[in-house]
C-alpha cells in the first residue's frame, strides 16, 4: 500500500469483453486463461512503475504516477495478449484517466475513479481509450510509436457533460473499432447532470438486478432522498440492454393527471397530430426492441401514472418501466424498491479516516467544494462534518443544501445551526424544482398530497420520540371519547380536523409508510415505526400549529408512558414476577422506549405538571436505570420530581423508595439512608403492609451495602417478621432472608446462615423467583463450604450455575463459577480451580469490574482458596 501513488494519479482499468460467455462455454479453460491474463497484466504494469491495487470481476485496476507509463503498459498488455496463443480469443478493453484522488487502505476515493470506470463501459474489446484530462496532463506525448487519435466529445454514463476522448494507436495493434458505446450512440433522452453521482454503488447493483428481473420497479422514498438521481443513473447503466431506447418522462410539472400520456408521448417523440389515440401511438413507437421508460415524480398524478404503467406493461414484454414516487403505484407485478438515506456517521467518529467512509460525507464534501473550491476536511473539522450528515439523516437533498452553506459559514457553525434545520437549509439552485430549493419545500410537497386524516395522524405521531409500536399509536393517536372541551384538533387553516378512531390507526399508519413519511422496521421480532429526525421536526412544527390539541396529545402520551411503566413493575392484583425476569423484560422494553420516557419526564419537569405520573414512570422502571449503569440519571429525574412535589403521599412514597434504591446503586449510601428513612416514616403512616415491606427492603439494603450492618439487620428482622405474618410481598421477604444470611455468615454463624439461605431457596422455588433461587444456591454453597461440607457446596454451586442467566450483571454470571473454584481448591484439585479463578478474574476485568469487590462477605474464603492454589502450584 505504501508504494501506491497519491495526489494526482493516472488510472488504467481493464476488462475482458463478453467474459460471461467464455465462462459459460468452458469454465476450466477460462480459469486457466484468466490466470495467464492476470500474470501478464501485473508484469506489464509493474515493469512500467505502476501498481495493481484491485481486481474487479475479470478486470484489473492499476495506478501510475503519470500518463505515459500507463499508456505504454496498456500497449504492452494488448500486444502480449495478441501474441499469446492461449489468450488470442480474449478481447480486453482498457481506459485511462488522471485526476486528484485520496488513497486509503490500498484503494482510492474520488471522482476520477468513477470517471475511468464509466469510460471503460464505452470501450470495445481490443481498444484502449484515454480521457481528455489524461491527454492534457501529458500534452499528448506518450512515447515513441504511440499516437492519441481524437474521437471527439462523448457523453458517458455518469450523465455529466460531454468530454473529449482519445484512442491509443500503435502499429502492432488494430485501430478500427465501432463507435464508442457512449450515450451519444444510443436512443435516449437522459438529461445532463451538472453534478456528479456520488456513492450508492451497492444500491445501484441491487437496483440493476431488480430491473433485470422485474418489468416494473418503483423507487419510493421521502422527498429529497435521491430517487430521481438513482433512477437516472440506473437507467444510464442499462442503455446497452435497451436498444429500443431509454426514455425519461418527468411528471413533476404536470398539474392535470390527464396529461401523463402527453408527457410520455413527448418524451419518446410522438406528435399529437398523428392519427390514432395517443396511447396507441406511444405503444406502437415503443414496440419491437427492448425499451425502458422512466416515469419520474408520479406521486401527485399517482392514479393516472399507474394506469399508464399498466397499459405499457400489458402491451408487450419488450417494455420495462421504472417509476419514482413517494408511494407505490399499486400495479400488479410491481416491485417496490425503497430508497433509503445515504450511509452516514452514527456518532463518535472523529478523524478524517473514520468520517470519510460514508456516502453522505462524500456527497457533502463534493458539493461543499463546488460552493467553496478550497474547502477541505481535516481532523479538526471532521467531527462537525460527521455531525451535519448524522443530524440530516443522510438525506441527499438536506446534505446538499447544507453543503451549499459552506460558501458563507464554517462547517462547525452549520452543525450548530441545525437545531433549526428547516430554516437553515434554504438555497437550492434557481433552476431546481421549487420543492427542491429548500428542505421544508420538499417535505411540504409530500405533506400536501396527504388527505386530512393522514395529515392528522402524521402530526400526532410527532409526540413520539425514537419511534413507536402499533399498540402505542393506537393508545395515543385516536381522539379521546368523549373529547375534552376546547381541545379538539384542527387544521392550520382553522378547519376542524377529522376524528380519528382507534380502529383506523393501522390503516392510516400503513398509508403513511407507503408514502415514505414513516418507516417500518422489525425490532426484537416486532414491528416498530418511526420518523427520520428531519421528518419528525417537520411533523412537530405541524403539531404546534394544531393549537390546544397538542397539550391533550402530550397528556395521552404521558398516560401511555405511565401504563407502560406500571405494567413493567407489576400491578398489585397481579402474581408477583421473578425480579430477574422483570429486570430483563424492563431492560428489553425500555431500551426501545427510553427516548419516549425521557421526553415525557422532561415535559413534566418543564411544565411542573403531571409529577405524580413522572414518579410512577420512574418507580416502574427503577430496575432499568440501576441495571444499565444509568442510576445517576435516574436519581436526578427522581430528585427533580420530589423537589416539585408529588400531590399524593403514595407518589411521594414511591419517589422516596426509588431514590433510595438508585442512590444505593451509585454508592451514595449516606444520602440513600436519609431518603430511606423518609420513605420508612411515610410508609408507617400509610397503614399498608405492602408499602412498609418495600420501605424496609430499600432502607435495610442501602444500610447493609453502606456498612451500617447492625441497623440493616434490625430493619431486616422487622421486615422478615412482617413478611411471615402477612404473607405479602415475598419478593421483599426473600431479600430479608438473604441479607440476614449474609450477616450471620459475616459473624461466623454458618449454621444460622445456612438456615436463612435454605428458607430463601424454598420461598424462591415456591414463587418461581429464578434470580433469587440462583443467588440463594450460591450463598448456601458459601455457608456449606465454611462448614466443611465440600460436596454439598459443590452441588449447590452447580445448581446455581445450571439455572443460567441472561442478566447484564456480571455478578450473576460469575459467582457460581467462583464458588466452584473454591470447592475444587478444597478438594485439592488446584489446577482446575486455578483455571476457574483466572476465568472469573478475566471475565470481570473485561467488563471493568475489579475481581476483589465481589462477594465481600466471602472474601476470606476466596482468599484462602487462592492461596492454597498458589502454594500447590
Amino acid at each position: 500500500m505504501s508504494s501506491l501513488p497519491t495526489g494526482m494519479v493516472t488510472f488504467l482499468f481493464t476488462d475482458i469483453e463478453r467474459s460471461v460467455s467464455h465462462w459459460e462455454r468452458d469454465p476450466e479453460a477460462m480459469r486457466s486463461k484468466l490466470s495467464v491474463h492476470d500474470r501478464l497484466v501485473r508484469e506489464s504494469v509493474a515493469s512500467r512503475g505502476g501498481a495493481v491495487f484491485k481486481s474487479l470481476g475479470d478486470g484489473m485496476c492499476a495506478a501510475f504516477e503519470s500518463v505515459p507509463p500507463a499508456v505504454n503498459a496498456a500497449v504492452s498488455i494488448q500486444r502480449r495478449l495478441r501474441e499469446n496463443a492461449v489468450l488470442a480469443d480474449l478481447r480486453v478493453r482498457m481506459a485511462i484517466h488522471a485526476g486528484e484522488v485520496e488513497e486509503r487502505d490500498g484503494d482510492y476515493l474520488g471522482p476520477p475513479v468513477n470517471r475511468v470506470a464509466r469510460l471503460l463501459t464505452a470501450t470495445h474489446g481490443g481498444q484502449t481509450i484515454v480521457s481528455g484530462a489524461a491527454r492534457d496532463a501529458c500534452g499528448g506525448q506518450v512515447g515513441a510509436g504511440v499516437e492519441l487519435i481524437d474521437l471527439g466529445e462523448h457523453r458517458l454514463r455518469d450523465l455529466a457533460r460531454p468530454s473529449r476522448v482519445y484512442q491509443v494507436v500503435h502499429p502492432d495493434l488494430p485501430s478500427e473499432f465501432p463507435p464508442l458505446a457512449s450515450l451519444d450512440r444510443v436512443l435516449h433522452n437522459l438529461p445532463i447532470r451538472l453534478t456528479r453521482f456520488v456513492g450508492r454503488e451497492r444500491e445501484l447493483a441491487e437496483l440493476d438486478e431488480a430491473i433485470e428481473e422485474s418489468r416494473l420497479v418503483s423507487l419510493t422514498g421521502v422527498g429529497g432522498s435521491g430517487k430521481t438521481r438513482l433512477a437516472l443513473q440506473a437507467a444510464a447503466d442499462r442503455v446497452e440492454e435497451h436498444p429500443g431506447g431509454v426514455w425519461f418522462v418527468d411528471l413533476a410539472p404536470l398539474e392535470d393527471p390527464r396529461n401523463v400520456w402527453r408527457a410520455v408521448a413527448s418524451a419518446v417523440g410522438v406528435r399529437e397530430d398523428e392519427p390514432g389515440p395517443l396511447p396507441d401511438q406511444v405503444i406502437e413507437r415503443l414496440s419491437g426492441e427492448p425499451t425502458l421508460v422512466l416515469l419520474d415524480n408520479c406521486e401527485h398524478v399517482i392514479e393516472e401514472a399507474a394506469a399508464v404503467a399498466d397499459r405499457l406493461l400489458r402491451s408487450g414484454s419488450a417494455i420495462r418501466v421504472v417509476a419514482t414516487s413517494r408511494e407505490p403505484l399499486g400495479v400488479p407485478g410491481e416491485v417496490v424498491w425503497p430508497v433509503v438515506p445515504l450511509s452516514h456517521p452514527t456518532g463518535g467518529e472523529s478523524t478524517v479516516e473514520e468520517v470519510a467512509d460514508h456516502d453522505a460525507v462524500e456527497l457533502f464534501l463534493d458539493r461543499a467544494r463546488l460552493a467553496a473550491p478550497r474547502f477541505e476536511m481535516t481532523d479538526e473539522t471532521a467531527p462537525a462534518v460527521a455531525e451535519v450528515c448524522r443530524r440530516l439523516d443522510g438525506i441527499p437533498l438536506a446534505v446538499e443544501l447544507a453543503a451549499a452553506r459552506a460558501r458563507t459559514l464554517p462547517v462547525a457553525e452549520i452543525a450548530r445551526r441545525l437545531d433549526d434545520r428547516l430554516s437553515l437549509l434554504i438555497g437550492g439552485g434557481r433552476t431546481a424544482l421549487p420543492r427542491h430549493r429548500t428542505l421544508r419545500a420538499a417535505i411540504d410537497w409530500s405533506h400536501e398530497l396527504l388527505d386530512l386524516e393522514e395529515r392528522a395522524v402524521f402530526r400526532r405521531l410527532a409526540v413520539f420520540v425514537g419511534g413507536w409500536t402499533l399498540d402505542a399509536a393506537e393508545r395515543v393517536v385516536p381522539d379521546p371519547v368523549p373529547d375534552p372541551a376546547g381541545e379538539e384538533d384542527e387544521e392550520p387553516d382553522g378547519r376542524a380536523a377529522p376524528r380519528i378512531d382507534r380502529e383506523a390507526v393501522l390503516d392510516l399508519l400503513s398509508r403513511l409508510v407507503d408514502k415514505s413519511l414513516v418507516h417500518l422496521e422489525e425490532v426484537d421480532g416486532e414491528p416498530r415505526y418511526g420518523f427520520v429526525e428531519t421528518i419528525r421536526e417537520y411533523a412537530r412544527e405541524r403539531l404546534v400549529d394544531a393549537g390546544a390539541a397538542r397539550d391533550a396529545l402530550r397528556r395521552r402520551h404521558l398516560d401511555w408512558c405511565v401504563e407502560l411503566a406500571v405494567d413493567l413493575y407489576g400491578r398489585p392484583d397481579q402474581v408477583q414476577r421473578d425480579p430477574e425476569d422483570r429486570q430483563q423484560t424492563t431492560t428489553r422494553v425500555v431500551d426501545r422506549e427510553i427516548d419516549n420516557l425521557r421526553a415525557a419526564l422532561r415535559r413534566c419537569v418543564e411544565s411542573g405538571e403531571g409529577i405524580d405520573s413522572m414518579v410512577r414512570i420512574l418507580h416502574g422502571t427503577d430496575d432499568y436505570w440501576t441495571a444499565n449503569g444509568m442510576a445517576t440519571e435516574g436519581a436526578e429525574w427522581v430528585r427533580r420530581a420530589l423537589e416539585i412535589g408529588p400531590e399524593s403521599d403514595l407518589r411521594r412514597f414511591q419517589g422516596l423508595t426509588t431514590m433510595t434504591y438508585m442512590l444505593g446503586a451509585i454508592g451514595e449510601f449516606d444520602e440513600g439512608t436519609e431518603y430511606g428513612d423518609r420513605a420508612l416514616a411515610l410508609a408507617r403512616g400509610l397503614e399498608s403492609d405492602e408499602h412498609l415491606l418495600e420501605a424496609l427492603a430499600v432502607a435495610s439494603r442501602v444500610r447493609f451495602i453502606g456498612g451500617r450492618i447492625d441497623e440493616a439487620v434490625s430493619l431486616a428482622e422487622e421486615g422478615l417478621a412482617l413478611a411471615r405474618g402477612s404473607g405479602a410481598n415475598w419478593r421483599a421477604g426473600i431479600l430479608f432472608l438473604m441479607l440476614l444470611g449474609e450477616w450471620y455468615r459475616a459473624e461466623g454463624r454458618f449454621d444460622e446462615a445456612r438456615a436463612m439461605y435454605e428458607d430463601g431457596i424454598r420461598k424462591a422455588e415456591e414463587f418461581g423467583f429464578r434470580g433469587w433461587l440462583r443467588m440463594g444456591l450460591f450463598n448456601l454453597g458459601q455457608a456449606l463450604l465454611e462448614l466443611g461440607e465440600v460436596e454439598r457446596a459443590l452441588g449447590s454451586y452447580r445448581r446455581s450455575y445450571a439455572l443460567g442467566s441472561s442478566s447484564r450483571l456480571a455478578l450473576n454470571r460469575y459467582l457460581p463459577v467462583l464458588g466452584t473454584a473454591q470447592a475444587l481448591a478444597a478438594r485439592a484439585e488446584h489446577e482446575r480451580a486455578t483455571r476457574l479463578f483466572a476465568a472469573v478474574e478475566r471475565g470481570l476485568e473485561e467488563r471493568g469490574m475489579p475481581f476483589d469487590v465481589y462477594e465481600p462477605v466471602g472474601r476470606p474464603l476466596r482468599d484462602r482458596a487462592v492461596a492454597a492454589c498458589r502454594d500447590a502450584i
